[in-house]
């Protein structure tokens, strides 16, 4: 992946991972470890969309006007 490409991709967000154990259940953890799944309840629905074990890193983004991502939109999901 080019330079180029790496800048475009990263977005303001919050770091996580998304546990999917295959059970239909989404766990989604903070950087620190804690569970923030009851912050985000539309990633629910990842629980059904492999249908096997897996574990998603990344960010949480909230996009805003032209698909750009809006940290505001956030940071009251962050406690901040």
């Amino acid at each position: 992946m080019s330079h180029e490409t790496q800048q475009s991709l990263e977005n303001d967000g919050q770091r996580a991972t998304v546990h999917l154990p295959g059970d239909g259940t989404v766990l989604v953890r903070s950087r620190s470890g804690a569970d923030i799944s009851a912050v985000y309840p539309e990633l629910a629905e990842l629980g059904s969309v492999l249908g096997r074990p897996a574990v998603l890193d990344g960010e949480i983004v909230a996009l805003g006007r032209e698909g750009h991502s809006d940290f505001e939109r956030l940071q009251s999901r962050m406690g901040r």
